[in-house]
């Protein structure tokens, strides 16, 4: 009986993604109190971890051919040497750098204010002192546009929000073009080699909206994990 509620269950996620994705929205699934809750992480992790394995099987099996295909096509390459790949950048940084980027924004569209130059600032190692020069008047400016312009600027938000969430998965994938090289000219091929980045995105995005950024992250890092799992495994074998 247990399996069959949960195999519901997940049928009507797989349900609400396909909605979600033809009209994203603010609706959560989340409680704050939840983020205390032993067993609902427990629960949300075994989730989570079945979405990483269902995405894995839908890169490898059906969007990965097609951008082997397109490599093959265009003649670019992949400048990242996954062999000597570090497990923290891929696994931790990475994850938590470009979710705050693309996802956390997404519910808290002021949030970039701040958000942005403190990534700037952890990129280009500023001291101290330099963040906190920047960031106080950031913050400060923050709260006065929250304040003042709370209920104006949502209830404009939430109207183009569809736009600006497959906009966000857009641009998160096309940031991923920079992982190739030879790339000399244009071809319309050329964004299709970050189909899996985009789709992933998307995921991503969804959880972000339907859980919470720490659903995200989690999800971003196990996806993250589970290749880099594989090569340690052959490299040292």
């Amino acid at each position: 009986m247990n399996f069959k509620n949960n195999l519901y269950l997940f049928i009507q996620e797989i349900k609400d993604f396909q909605l979600f994705i033809k009209s994203p929205n603010f609706h959560s699934k989340y409680k704050k109190n939840d983020i205390k809750n032993i067993s609902f992480f427990i629960k949300r992790l075994k989730y989570l971890i079945i979405c990483v394995f269902l995405l894995w099987i839908l890169n490898i099996f059906f969007i990965g051919p097609i951008v082997n295909f397109i490599i093959l096509k265009t003649g670019v390459q992949h400048k990242i040497n996954h062999l000597n790949l570090s497990f923290f950048k891929a696994v931790i940084v990475a994850p938590i750098v470009e979710e705050l980027m693309f996802r956390y924004i997404l519910r808290k569209p002021l949030g970039f204010i701040i958000i942005y130059p403190l990534i700037i600032s952890f990129i280009f190692n500023l001291s101290n002192i330099k963040i906190f020069l920047i960031l106080m008047p950031l913050i400060l400016c923050n709260y006065v546009l929250r304040k003042n312009l709370k209920f104006c600027w949502l209830r404009n938000y939430v109207k183009i929000f569809p736009y600006i969430f497959h906009l966000i998965s857009i641009l998160f994938a096309l940031l991923h073009i920079l992982n190739f090289s030879n790339i000399s000219k244009f071809s319309i091929l050329i964004p299709f080699l970050v189909l899996p980045q985009w789709f992933t995105g998307i995921v991503l995005g969804w959880i972000r909206m339907r859980y919470s950024i720490y659903d995200s992250i989690l999800l971003h890092s196990l996806f993250n994990l589970l290749p880099l799992i594989l090569l340690y495994f052959f490299k040292f074998s």
